[in-house]
């Protein structure tokens, strides 16, 4: 896969996680040690200006010699995305094994996803879709549609690197795959039986078939 040289992605485009992980596992391909210094310079380079999209840095104490990745939506600035790097130390390098590397760029895909999801819901039709709440904060932030279809195409994404086209197949038990996705486990347990889980089991699966043709998700349930 080749990239021009003005950069991946622009500005109210939805973020294809796959291209970020081709992009972060060639710079990363040889590296053993990284700082969080280095690390966001590599983000910056593949997140120019026009993608107004802002990589920063937060002090850690909780991801002590690893990296945590946070991501943050927000209307009210030029740069409306924020993607934040959380390490204990800023120039400090860390070992960084073959899993964590790829957790990592697997955690800043999905989330430069989930971001402009939102980003692009916004462009399209304002603020986000209300609910009803239920007064349970977690329950709500959940149910919430736009979060929902976002969190869809990320549980998707993430089936269908582990299973290819059978992640549609793996689906169907949910037993299992709630195994392999911390977030569908969630809603899983929040909601199972209820129409939440049923309604995102359908995105996901509508999701699923999107990916199969080629696409970041199904374009019509934004």
């Amino acid at each position: 896969m080749t990239f021009p040289k003005e950069g991946l992605f622009t500005e109210n485009k939805i973020i294809d996680p796959n291209r970020v992980i081709v992009y972060l596992t060639d710079r990363l391909l040889t590296t053993e040690k990284i700082s969080s210094e280095e690390l966001i310079k590599i983000l910056k380079k593949m997140l120019p200006s026009k993608t107004k999209i802002k990589v920063t840095y937060q002090r850690s104490k909780i991801t002590k010699d690893c990296f945590g990745i946070n991501g943050f939506f927000d209307s009210d600035y030029v740069r409306d995305i924020e993607l934040q790097i959380c390490c204990s130390s800023f120039k400090k390098k860390f070992p960084i094994t073959e899993d964590l590397k790829q957790q990592l760029i697997y955690d800043v895909a999905d989330t430069l996803c989930h971001e402009t999801i939102h980003r692009r819901q916004f462009y399209l039709r304002g603020d986000c879709a209300s609910i009803d709440e239920t007064g349970d904060r977690q329950r709500d932030y959940y149910l919430d549609p736009d979060e929902m279809f976002a969190y869809s195409v990320n549980i998707a994404h993430n089936l269908h690197r582990k299973y290819g086209v059978d992640a549609l197949k793996h689906l169907c038990d949910i037993n299992s795959a709630v195994k392999d996705d911390c977030y569908l486990a969630d809603y899983y347990y929040w909601f199972y039986n209820d129409y939440p889980f049923k309604r995102l089991l359908k995105m996901i699966a509508q999701n699923l078939e999107a990916i199969n043709q080629g696409e970041v998700c199904h374009r019509s349930l934004i």
